[in-house]
């Protein structure tokens, strides 16, 4: 699954940098949409495939419960898909930016021969990303010579939270359109497919079977039938457009030639129909999938909410749709469900409380990867919203910055409050205009590179070291520095409100609400009453709750005092029949006849 869903991020990093596909369909523009759409058919796929594997896994490990089965299967279930579904966005925000080298670019070289990193960003179309022709940076103009052909544009580099957002999209709106329908449609068409099986089949044993006497008994029978229909009105239905409700035109309309076989067929057709229609219905598979699909769904949005917020809005939009669907195919296109009880919703309540907690990490870890947060937020904090009028100015050259130079202001590279020398240590050549590509990248560059890293990097062939200086490259890795450092001071104050106003909302809104608590134990406090008074009533109780075991032991020496005190009454009868007679006294049973003698004429009387 990741070496999959890695191939098809790595084919988009072509679509995107190579020139090879730029007459074709799977041009730089559609790239970023076309990666996700086929991430997006490829995590569905795998769902499905290994939601069944887990299922025969999980029934080798005989569970010795209905609630261990299922818990095994969730866990079994979640894990993988958190690694197929969540994957492909965990490794756009967090691996991407680091520019990896994926099956090393399917041996396309880039045009200083090295293959291709998997960047973020897009084809440039200003003038100031335009390499390989002479552009004039007071105008802005580019020169005939240079028209958006291939190459002539760089790939400028930008964070990856616009392709977070279309991977996004297509999981939370594109997913649910095809596969909600999928939910009606392939029951549907197995209801149909088994329905032409059921058909073929009879029709075969139909012809086999039929003869001249069993012809007529089943019209006499179908009449019978029809007849009764009539009677009782048009409730049953089964004769489609052949029947009448009036026993006037009965003959006419219903009674066809004995002969016409296809007459035949649909009368006997019809009796079992309704019936094998419903067994040829799909049954219904349980609350398992729609559990499943909805904690997914939840992940999505608690998870990557960041860089996605009206995901929940178009979630929403998406589960209404869901819920018609879903009662159609209850109503309409499987089997009716059996009742099944739950005491709760299972592991599924601990599976959601736990990404609850990760989305607090995760969502500020995507906040830290976005430049946005840094250029308009951490930066004007740091320099307290100093405007650009207020920095440091200098006449020497070799100190003016580059946007200094451009706009005219001379700033000074030695201002360490002003937010533009920042934004400086973070900029791509190619992607603002006073870093145009022409000046400081060759011709064969194709992509955007950091202004940091041509400062540092003294054997660059982009731009042969000529703008290498060791002085700036240090004063920008400080500054670099410097804000990454504000930058997660903040965002660890924020994880830190955002868990305790996450604690606050736990303790202010409770689960139960209280009058249901307090009757809750109102109930348990009166029911262990009733089984104290009950113990009190009946001391033996205590005998009657132990084990099934010594039950059993105590009936059977019950039914071995019973035959011993049987065989002792014998006995003594016996014995006291045998001196009755020596003595002339009655016995024992004979005293018991007189005894019921006595009893019957007391009742007379």
């Amino acid at each position: 699954t990741i070496t999959v869903m890695l191939m098809i991020l790595s084919f988009r990093t072509l679509m995107k940098l190579d020139s090879y596909f730029d007459d074709t369909i799977f041009n730089w523009y559609w790239a970023s949409w076309w990666g996700a759409g086929l991430n997006t058919v490829w995590v569905s796929m795998m769902n499905v495939v290994y939601r069944r594997l887990a299922e025969r896994l999980n029934s080798f490990e005989n569970h010795r419960t209905q609630t261990e089965h299922e818990d095994a299967l969730i866990i079994k279930t979640f894990v993988f898909q958190c690694i197929n579904s969540y994957g492909p966005i965990v490794y756009i925000a967090l691996l991407k930016p680091l520019g990896p080298i994926l099956f090393d670019s399917w041996g396309k070289r880039d045009p200083y021969g090295c293959a291709y990193n998997d960047i973020c960003g897009s084809r440039g179309h200003d003038w100031w990303a335009a390499v390989g022709c002479d552009v004039d940076m007071s105008t802005g103009c580019i020169a005939e010579s240079c028209d958006n052909g291939k190459g002539r544009f760089i790939y400028v580099r930008t964070d990856c939270w616009d392709l977070m957002r279309i991977q996004m999209i297509c999981f939370v709106a594109l997913k649910p359109m095809y596969e909600v329908p999928l939910q009606i449609i392939v029951p549907r068409l197995l209801r149909r497919f088994r329905n032409w099986r059921r058909d073929r089949a009879f029709r075969k044993r139909f012809d086999e079977q039929m003869t001249p006497s069993a012809a007529h008994t089943l019209d006499s029978v179908r009449r019978r039938v029809e007849s009764m229909r009539v009677r009782v009105g048009d409730s049953l239905g089964w004769w489609g457009s052949a029947t009448t409700t009036s026993s006037t035109n009965t003959n006419s309309s219903i009674d066809p030639d004995p002969t016409d076989s296809t007459a035949k067929f649909a009368a006997l057709h019809h009796f079992d129909s309704e019936i094998e229609d419903q067994l040829s219905m799909q049954p219904y598979g349980g609350t398992f999938n729609e559990y499943n699909s909805k904690v997914v769904q939840f992940g999505y949005i608690a998870l990557f909410s960041a860089c996605f917020p009206i995901g929940s809005f178009v979630a929403t939009l998406a589960n209404f749709f869901e819920l018609r669907v879903d009662a159609r195919k209850l109503g309409y296109e499987v089997r009716r469900p059996r009742y099944m009880g739950a005491r709760d919703v299972g592991s599924w309540q601990g599976t959601m409380e736990t990404m609850a907690w990760v989305s607090i990490l995760i969502n500020v870890v995507l906040l830290a990867t976005s430049w946005t947060l840094r250029d308009h937020f951490v930066i004007p904090l740091m320099v307290a919203s100093r405007s650009e009028d207020a920095c440091d100015t200098t006449t020497l050259p070799e100190l003016i910055t580059p946007f200094g130079a451009w706009s005219g202001t001379n700033i000074s590279w030695s201002d360490e409050r002003c937010g533009r020398n920042y934004e400086l240590c973070f900029a791509e050549v190619g992607a603002v205009p006073w870093l145009p590509a022409s000046v400081y990248l060759d011709e064969k560059a194709y992509r955007s590179e950091s202004y940091l890293d041509l400062l540092c990097d003294s054997t660059s062939a982009i731009s042969d070291g000529a703008h290498h200086d060791e002085n700036k490259c240090a004063i920008c890795s400080e500054r670099r520095n410097t804000v990454w450092l504000y930058t997660t001071l903040l965002l660890v104050i924020l994880e830190h409100a955002i868990i305790a106003a996450k604690l606050f909302v736990t303790w202010s809104i409770p689960d139960k609400p209280t009058w249901l608590a307090q009757s809750e134990a109102r109930d348990d406090f009166l029911a262990q009453q009733a089984r104290g008074e009950l113990k009190a009533q009946d001391p033996s109780a205590k005998q009657r709750k132990s084990g099934s075991g010594s039950l059993l032991s105590r009936r059977c020496s019950t039914s071995a005092l019973r035959s011993r005190s049987s065989n002792s009454a014998s006995s003594l009868q016996s014995a006291s029949s045998i001196l009755g007679r020596e003595s002339g006294t009655p016995s024992i049973a004979e005293d018991d006849e007189h005894d019921d003698d006595d009893d019957d004429d007391d009742d007379d009387d």
